[in-house]
């Protein structure tokens, strides 16, 4: 049986992100389970829940809200009353770190009838850690300080802590994509691209952000594939600049496929050091070539958490212009 390396890329559906912006839509359904100090005082219940974010460099900005209808719960049910809670809250965030970044917000909470139960509304300062698994699969931890609570029936809470964790799988937009390219692979060898699938325009605000520099950390099974020759090629869409070119292509010790590519920076504080690139470019190729004792199997997969993979296309201030659950990696195989 002769093997052969076949790939499949992934590509999903989503809002279209808006130049140097991201912007998303989101809507649900929530479970919900309301409790106060005494044990009878319990509610449950569920309703829609809606989502707005939107991201620009290292700015964040996040609405939600949500409308739960809760019914009385156990055995004193009887003796009390359903009502309604609309909910909504704002947060600014503003990435201090790769992964981490400080919030500030505002949340309210209203009741119908009033006297079901209390309504309140609060000020959070705190921290958001979002740690990508894989691409367009994530986790997400808070922690904020509540602050000026102040509730309907009087009364406030001096110290008060929120916390939260999510996690959230879906394909992304595939703003850059690994791909093969068709006309350079064969049975034994096959080259791939990082592509923008889509222009990555620079905005006119402020003269950015912008891409910068594109890389990728991509795990292999290196016992089913090497090195083809060569093994890296710098594409054209991110200017070389003068002298030897800022760029990278290795397999290391790791089983690692580190590769990247970057513009070289100008002396001193120009604003306008990020690129236009235009939809179709490649920012990069590198070729992998079969093994002799190869065996059938996966090389890699896009669609698994990979604990080594890291991608994205930054600006020149060092953050993701591109972030990694915005670029589609698909699985190779040998078969």
């Amino acid at each position: 049986m002769r093997a052969a390396l076949v790939i499949a890329v992934l590509v999903g559906a989503a809002v279209r992100p808006l130049p140097a912006q991201q912007f998303t839509l989101g809507a649900g359904y929530s479970l919900a389970d309301y409790r106060e100090q005494a044990a009878f005082l319990h509610f449950r219940g569920s309703g829609p829940t809606a989502t707005l974010a939107a991201e620009r460099g290292r700015l964040a900005l996040r609405v939600d809200g949500s409308h739960l209808s809760l019914d009385p719960s156990g055995d004193a049910g009887s003796s009390l009353e359903s009502f309604t809670v609309d909910q909504f809250s704002v947060r600014l965030g503003v990435r201090t770190m790769t992964l981490v970044g400080v919030e500030a917000g505002f949340f309210r909470r209203s009741t119908s009838p009033g006297r079901a139960a209390q309504s309140y509304s609060a000020a959070t300062l705190g921290l958001r850690a979002a740690y990508p698994l894989a691409p367009g699969a994530d986790v997400v931890l808070r922690s904020a300080y509540v602050a000026g609570t102040d509730f309907s029936g009087g009364g406030s809470a001096p110290f008060g802590i929120e916390l939260g964790l999510s996690a959230a799988y879906g394909p992304g937009s595939g703003r850059v994509r690994l791909i093969a390219n068709p006309a350079t692979t064969s049975a034994q060898v096959i080259q791939l691209d990082l592509v923008a699938s889509e222009r990555l325009e620079v905005s006119t605000f402020f003269n950015g952000p912008g891409s910068f520099s594109a890389g990728m950390n991509l795990p292999l099974d290196t016992t089913r594939v090497g090195a083809g020759s060569p093994l890296f090629t710098r594409g054209a869409a991110l200017p070389a600049g003068t002298g030897v070119p800022a760029s990278i292509g290795v397999i290391g010790p790791d089983h690692v496929l580190y590769a990247g590519v970057s513009r070289k920076r100008i002396p001193g504080t120009i604003a306008t050091q990020d690129t236009d690139v235009a939809a179709g470019q490649v920012f990069y190729s590198v070729r992998l070539k079969l093994t002799q004792t190869g065996a059938v199997g996966t090389v890699f997969d896009g669609a698994q958490p990979m604990a080594m993979f890291r991608a994205a296309v930054r600006d020149q201030f060092g953050d993701d212009f591109v972030g990694q659950s915005d670029i589609g990696v698909g699985k190779l195989e040998i078969r």
